[in-house]
């Protein structure tokens, strides 16, 4: 009973630390992008700033920047611009007065102005010119002289993509099916790809006619981003928030304003807001709507984000993970000993049986020198008895008895001389 309040114990505290860190960890990823768009704001000739699984979109008053490039297949404003002054008059001719060649011969001569917003725009009304009067190829040949200016406006449209959409126009009056989907391929990319900075009404209408390929995860980041605009309707404050939890996957967006110039982040919360692999976390809203993983589990610690942003962070353990947590310290232990007693078990027998194997070899080198000891000097004894007794042959007398095995010296110098025989001792 005392073990298991010791591990519920340990595992709040657990839960607390991972709770601590990993709401450390968001803070400091908000902090991070808040700070760097902050500084774009108070910089005016800075580029806007690449923040990682997140699309940031910069608008002052002369520009619209996207980060990364192609981020976004439309973005919630348009800056517009004034048909050039040179078109006027042509315009007039063509559409006021009807008189179709003469305006066409205008139109062909703006082609080689030097103010490419000029070319820009005869070529696309010179090949609208040409499908007037029936002068197909001629206008599909215009559309592709415009479809290869780029970073030029024509009428509110990219300049490329008015050439494609009036190549397809002529090419569909040609009866050129081939050439059509070709055309319609290249738009479907270009939009999805955020080639063209479109309002978001243009750009879901020619969407539209591709809906059979699925939608990058783009466009609903560009959804959210458009919402969030129409929701401040346009005016924001200096700093803010807004979220998209019904989305899917849910969607947040953060901006920071100031005067004419504003810069915004849109990214999917679970992406943005990355935890630490293996912790059970969720991120909810004010509403308790999640945003970023869950679902919710019992028993969850919470913690507030902070005030600018009123999300409540909850990180939570289910039960297999806390029973593998409180025996993890007890089986490392269990490993640790069993590991030094074989150890030691091992170590032990190799320094005994050494010790045996020494022990051997000395007792074997003892009794082979004794061995070799021994038979020399039981040989030189019985000489030296031999040469005590007088027992040796010589020529003084060559009938001395050697003793026989079993025969002791002692006993033949005892005998008598005149003894008939010798006596075993």
């Amino acid at each position: 009973m005392q073990q298991r309040v010791i591990d519920r114990q340990q595992d709040r505290a657990q839960l607390d630390r991972a709770a601590d860190a990993l709401t450390a960890a968001v803070r400091g990823q908000l902090a991070d992008a808040g700070d760097r768009m902050s500084a774009w704001l108070s910089n005016p000739t800075a580029s806007p700033p690449s923040i990682d699984r997140a699309v940031v979109l910069a608008i002052d008053r002369n520009r619209i920047q996207i980060r990364p490039a192609g981020g976004l297949p439309f973005v919630p404003v348009v800056l517009s611009q004034a048909t050039p002054e040179e078109l006027v008059d042509p315009e007039f001719t063509e559409l006021r007065d009807g008189r179709l060649q003469d305006a066409g011969h205008k139109y062909r001569a703006l082609t080689r102005h030097r103010d490419i917003r000029v070319r820009a725009g005869a070529w696309f009304r010179l090949g609208r010119v040409l499908r007037k009067t029936g002068n197909l190829q001629s206008a599909q040949d215009a559309y592709r002289q415009l479809a290869n200016l780029r970073h030029v406006t024509v009428d509110d449209l990219p300049a490329d993509l008015a050439g494609l959409l009036g190549q397809r126009a002529s090419q569909s009056s040609m009866d050129e099916q081939t050439g059509v989907r070709n055309v319609n391929a290249a738009i479907q990319r270009g939009l999805d790809d955020g080639r063209w900075l479109l309002p978001r009404r243009i750009a879901e209408t020619y969407r539209a006619e591709f809906e059979s390929t699925p939608r990058p995860p783009s466009w609903r980041l560009a959804a959210a981003l458009d919402d969030a605009w129409r929701a401040a309707n346009g005016r924001f404050s200096q700093r803010g928030q807004r979220t998209f939890p019904t989305a899917d996957p849910p969607a947040i967006v953060i901006w920071r304003a100031s005067g004419d110039r504003l810069i915004s982040l849109a990214a999917f919360a679970d992406d943005f807001l990355r935890p630490e692999p293996g912790i059970a976390w969720r991120l909810a809203d004010a509403d308790d709507r999640t945003l970023a993983g869950g679902p919710a589990a019992a028993g969850a610690v919470a913690r507030v984000v902070n005030a600018e942003y009123p999300w409540k962070l909850e990180v939570w353990a289910d039960a297999s993970s806390r029973s593998v947590d409180s025996r993890k310290p007890i089986l490392i232990m269990t490993t640790v000993v069993v590991a030094f007693v074989w150890g030691a078990t091992y170590f032990m027998a190799r320094a005994i049986r050494r010790e045996a194997e020494v022990a051997r070899l000395q007792a074997d080198f003892v009794a082979a020198v004794s061995h070799e000891f021994r038979s020399p000097l039981t040989t030189v004894r019985q000489l030296t008895e031999l040469l005590e007794s007088n027992r040796l042959p010589s020529e003084e007398t060559p009938n001395s008895v050697l003793p026989r095995p079993g025969w002791r010296g002692g006993a033949i110098a005892a005998a008598s001389r005149d003894a008939p025989e010798l006596r075993p001792y």
